[in-house]
This record gives structure tokens, sequence and C-alpha cells, in this order.
């Protein structure tokens, strides 16, 4: 029979995960609210494809392969087999709570297995991208590969691994809990994106404002600021990992199948919030008006 399982996706520049526009609509009927099941649906059967992987990978070994820049769910599937290995190259961004929902496809769930409570909880609230080295530190990825061999290699591992392979016994944390709150601190004042709005919103009004100036203006400042976070997105994320964090570990099936599926639920809620309509919209109304992608949330 099979021994081993490689899960490769193309070798783009960018992955991107869900098309966003899925989730775009207002809460009301009035407003044209998104197809509610079909999301449910979407989250529901990466639940499952994530646990049947799981299963799987204790019959077999199991590796995937990050190439390009990764954001949102194409940072998830990834993390779902036993093993990854990353192009050099390589860099994710769990960008879920930019746009006011969560990781929906087990991606905290499983940062927790591979990395810990420290290192899920930065990178499912800050939205930080990190790259292949910084992976392969905190015990993400299994080996970091140039992107001319990375096939090799996956394919070495693949052959070579064993399922004795545990968790990383030496994990980088990125950082202190002090470091961590001072960055949501900022990135959740949302007067400093308010005073960022009303400053564009002054530029735009300027005679002979160019549209396409502005709009890179917008990007650069709030790549200077971070981009503002969903509070309604870090508080549930927050919640999720004090739930499982200290219960979870790699041969806790019924453990690891309840986070899945209330990480799933969670993000299923998120998507009936204000918080899910303001930060689709920083993405979707951009081009109608460069203010919108300044995502102007409310505390809760």
């Amino acid at each position: 029979g099979f021994t081993f399982l490689i899960i490769k996706g193309t070798a783009d520049k960018i992955h991107a995960g869900a098309d966003v526009k899925m989730f775009s609509g207002g809460l009301t009927l009035e407003q044209s609210p998104p197809d509610y099941e079909k999301i449910r649906a979407y989250l529901h059967n990466g639940t499952l494809l994530d646990l049947r992987i799981k299963k799987l990978s204790r019959k077999m070994t199991t590796v995937s392969m990050m190439e390009g820049e990764r954001f949102g769910g194409s940072v998830e599937w990834p993390l779902m087999t036993q093993f990854s290995v990353a192009s050099a190259d390589a860099g994710i961004s769990l960008s879920e709570p930019t746009i006011g929902i969560i990781p929906g496809w087990n991606g905290i769930l499983n940062i927790l297995l591979k990395s810990g409570i420290a290192n899920a909880l930065y990178l499912g609230t800050t939205c930080r991208r990190i790259g292949a080295q910084q992976m392969l530190e905190a015990g993400i990825v299994s080996a970091v590969a140039s992107p001319e061999t990375v096939m090799d290699t996956t394919l070495e591992l693949a052959v070579t691994a064993t399922q004795s392979i545990g968790k990383s016994t030496s994990r980088v944390r990125f950082a202190s809990e002090e470091e961590l709150f001072a960055i949501l601190a900022q990135r959740m004042d949302t007067g400093r994106y308010h005073a960022l709005a009303g400053e564009m919103k002054k530029a735009q009004e300027t005679p002979g404002a160019d549209p396409k100036e502005l709009s890179k203006t917008i990007d650069r400042r709030l790549e200077e600021l971070g981009k503002p976070l969903a509070p309604l997105a870090i508080e549930g994320i927050f919640g999720l990992i004090a739930r499982y964090g200290a219960r979870l570990s790699g041969d806790q099936d019924d453990v690891i199948r309840e986070m899945a599926l209330e990480e799933a639920a969670l993000c299923d809620a998120l998507m009936k919030t204000h918080d899910r309509v303001t930060g689709i919209n920083s993405i979707l109304k951009a081009r109608e008006n460069p203010l919108n992608k300044i995502a102007l949330y409310k505390r809760c």
C-alpha cells in the first residue's frame, strides 16, 4: 500500500484562501446577506478534511509544501498534514481578523498543536507575516529548502520521516505576552484609524487630488500602522485558546475534533456581525473609494 502522501498546491507567488466575495453582503434581507448555508458547509467541509488527514497520518506519513506568500485559508490547509516543507522564500499570514472573522479551517488548532499557545495567539491575532526560517524555528514546518529543491526535500522527508516524530522540542516564541498585548492595543485603537480616515478624507477633498496616489498613501500608512483588527475576532480567538490550549495534544482525538468544530462554528457566527461587513467592505469596496480600505471597527 501507500506509505506517504504529499499535498502540493500551485507554485504561484501569492496564494489567497477563500474568495472573499463569498463573504460579501449585509446583515438583513434588504442588504442582500451572503449565503450563510453555503459558508457553513464550506467551513464544515474544511474541518472534516483536516480530521480525515489527521486520521490518515496515523497510517502513512503526510507532508505538505508551502510556496509563495500565503494568506488565510491557503495557510491553513498545509498545516493539516503531519509535516510541512517551506520554500525559503515562503511567508504566511493568518489574515482573517483584519476582515472581521477568524481562521475557520483549523488554523488556530493546528498552530496550537505544532507551535504552542503563545505562538497560536500571536499568529492568530496579530495577522503578522512570518517567513520560512521563523516557521522552522517555531516548529510550524519541519524543513526549509530553496525554491529549486523544495520538492526533492519534501519527497525525502516523506520517505524518511517516521510517525514517532512528535512536536518540536525547541520553539522560538514570536513575542512575549507584554509585546503581544502592546501590538493588539495599537491595532485595536479605533481612534488611530478614525484619525487616519479623517486625514485621508481631507486629502481626498483637496482640489486636484489623484485617487491612485491617495490609494497608495493609504496602503503605506496602513502598512506603517498595521491593519485594524476586528475586536470580536480577537475576543473569539482568545476564548478559543483559553478553552482548549491547555487540553490539546496530538493524541486526543476527542478534544481535537471538539475544537475543530468550534473553530469553524465561531468563524461562521462572526459572519453575522457588523465586523465582518466592515472588514469585507475594506477589500471589496476599495475601488469605489480608497477610504474604504480603512476598516473602522467598533470596540466590543
